[in-house]
């Protein structure tokens, strides 16, 4: 900029006008770097200033607080503790203590002491059977057994009954198909109504379908069975 200009002629010069215009470039940005550093230790520098002093002035006011207290209360007593005191917090072994150190129970604790050992005892005759809540339990334990015991009989019993009377009408009724077959002769079934044939052939299981020959001969042939 301003200044003459150069022309090249050959690959050399070329090369070298590049390096000379590369570390002029250089130069230039050291300079510039230099410079915003000397700002920014000029500012920080400030800063540091600005902050001791606040520092300053608020210690001389802390001072000037305490030297008034001092003042209002006037000498100090400073406490110290005493070397040969036994130490009240230090804690002991259960072997260092004696029967006169142990810790006072109060009412409260002693009350819950006593209920609790009452329930472990408790609990420890009940497991043996010899509590009355025990005994009882084992009373109504077999009474609700033998209840069920009985109704396990009964139905039992029932279920039996019902058998038997089912049979019993089973037997009547085979009873009953064979006198009715007994009674039955080929004359009295040719005899027979068309609607008195399909009642009897209705009692044997047998179809009723067909006109009052196909009726009779199918009945016939059911009583010589």
């Amino acid at each position: 900029r301003g200044g003459r200009r150069h022309f090249v002629t050959s690959a050399e010069d070329l090369e070298k006008r590049n390096e000379n215009q590369a570390a002029i470039h250089k130069a230039r940005a050291q300079r510039r770097q230099e410079s915003d550093d000397e700002n920014e230790d000029s500012e920080e520098i400030e800063e540091n200033e600005e902050s001791r002093s606040m520092q300053m002035e608020a210690l001389r006011s802390e001072v000037v607080q305490i030297e008034k207290k001092v003042k209002s209360k006037g000498p100090t007593v400073f406490a110290t503790a005493n070397p040969n005191a036994e130490d009240r917090n230090k804690f002991k072994k259960a072997k260092d203590l004696h029967d006169s150190e142990a810790p006072e129970l109060t009412r409260r604790e002693k009350e819950e002491l006593e209920k609790q050992r009452a329930a472990d005892h408790y609990r420890k005759l009940h497991a043996e059977g010899k509590t009355d809540e025990y005994k009882a339990d084992m009373e109504r334990l077999a009474a609700a057994r033998k209840r069920r015991e009985e109704l396990a009989a009964k139905q039992k019993s029932d279920t039996e009954q019902a058998e038997k009377i089912k049979h019993d009408a089973a037997q009547a009724t085979q009873h009953s198909d064979d006198s009715d077959d007994e009674k039955l002769d080929s004359r009295t079934v040719k005899a027979m109504k068309p609607a008195q044939l399909k009642e009897a052939l209705k009692k044997r299981g047998l179809s009723t379908q067909g006109q009052k020959k196909e009726l009779t001969d199918r009945l016939l042939a059911a009583i010589k069975k």
